[in-house]
């Protein structure tokens, strides 16, 4: 029985979900490489430069931001590409979880005899 239009529909929206809330906005917090896979998409020719500035507003209590900047190799001059990065990770990271999430349900459709 292979997989419905609207099967998939409901399926590439949980992965886009999954990939973007949960992988690249909240572990690419966390784990600030995993957003840089996006740089080629965002930044082109360009170089992705990533920047953590670390703040403390009261004694005890600190934070920092993230932001990820293209740098043109030619001028030097930065462009901030913080939310194209995290949306083109996290749409990268959707496919792949799309793709093989319907891999594995065809197969597994496949080993039943469906």
């Amino acid at each position: 029985m292979p997989i419905k239009f609207g099967g998939l529909l409901i399926l590439l929206g949980i992965s886009l979900f999954v990939g973007v809330i949960i992988l690249a906005v909240g572990i690419g917090a966390a784990i600030t490489p995993l957003q840089g896979v996006s740089g080629p998409l965002v930044c082109g020719d360009n170089q992705l430069e990533l920047q953590k500035d670390y703040y403390s507003y009261k004694p005890g209590q600190s934070g920092y931001t993230i932001t990820w900047y293209c740098i043109d190799e030619e001028t030097g001059a930065k462009e901030d590409r913080t939310f194209p990065v995290i949306l083109a990770s996290g749409v990268i990271y959707s496919l792949v979880l799309f793709v093989i999430t319907v891999g594995l349900i065809g197969w597994g459709a496949i080993r039943v005899g469906l």
